[in-house]
């Protein structure tokens, strides 16, 4: 087998750089970031730049390209800054850490973009207007992120040699074992039992950018038959969030309230069938989501 060798260019300063291929507009790209704070779209043959930009404080030391080939975002010590793509212009600011930052990692559809580091933190950020929606705390730095091909699960490496996964459901016994396990659409943010029901809030995307309201749905699992009853959104007051999740005492039935001082509950509770002929049921006038699946173990 004939020897290979691999013609070097310098690309940036001595340091630590970062690259990855983006598919723009102007065909297929090669996008780099370096010591020296340069960010560059460069010619994925000759390697030479077409458009380039530079970061306000140097270093550029990690980037994540957008799957849709509109936006790349990079990361100096504090600062993720998005800019679009080709012509690597319109920088603005997606968030920001206190310690320097190890990964980026945009979502399947380009919507979201996920940022960590020695923070300890993982930031979720709505790429449209650059809010961080969600903060998820770990527990050692972030060294890598990772999203599954939907866009459902979001995967964290930490220092210490553990993965971690967001948006897992696990049900368990008393005696400890794991009986059950579902998939949640959004990060949890509260969750609530009665008997055999458990109800769990969580976000179903950014807050509503007009009302400024908590963008929540919850779903209701039926921990019996390891089944999930419905998921429908939460009807929160415009500008309101979420105060309260519990159940009516009388008829079991799911009840929340926000900050505008509104309580709401369900209108019917689930019919207590098999969980695979289980009928759709009605709650906040909302109408079944989704069909309800069988949990597995």
């Amino acid at each position: 087998m004939k020897d290979v060798q691999l013609r070097l260019t310098t690309g940036h300063e001595p340091g630590q750089a970062s690259v990855a291929y983006a598919r723009t507009a102007e065909g297929l790209s090669l996008v780099t970031a370096g010591a020296d704070g340069r960010v560059c779209l460069r010619d994925p043959l000759v390697l030479e730049p077409t458009h380039s930009a530079k970061v306000a404080a140097p270093p550029a030391t990690i980037l994540a390209v957008d799957p849709r080939g509109k936006f790349v975002a990079v990361g100096d010590d504090q600062y993720v800054k998005l800019f679009k793509l080709p012509a690597l212009t319109g920088e603005r600011t997606a968030c920001r850490f206190s310690l320097p930052l190890r990964a980026l990692a945009f979502s399947p559809d380009g919507a979201r973009l996920a940022a960590a580091g020695d923070d300890n933190l993982i930031k979720l950020v709505d790429v449209k207007d650059c809010s961080t929606y969600r903060s998820l705390s770990m527990d050692d730095y972030v060294l890598s992120l990772a999203w599954d091909p939907e866009g459902t699960y979001l995967a964290a490496s930490l220092r210490g040699g553990h993965v971690a996964v967001s948006q897992l459901l696990r049900l368990f016994s008393l005696g400890g074992s794991q009986t059950g396990l579902s998939r949640l659409e959004g990060p949890p943010v509260a969750m609530a039992a009665a008997g055999s029901l458990l109800a769990v809030v969580y976000h179903a995307g950014p807050p509503n950018p007009h009302t400024k309201s908590q963008q929540l749905a919850m779903s209701l699992y039926d921990t019996t038959s390891l089944s999930l009853a419905f998921s429908a959104p939460l009807p929160l007051s415009p500008g309101s969030s979420l105060t309260w999740l519990g159940f009516t005492d009388d008829h079991c039935l799911p009840a929340v309230a926000d900050t505008a001082g509104v309580v709401a509950a369900a209108t019917e509770k689930p019919p207590a069938t098999d969980s695979h002929k289980r009928k759709p049921a009605q709650t906040y006038n909302n109408p079944f989501a989704r069909k309800a699946p069988k949990l597995g173990k």
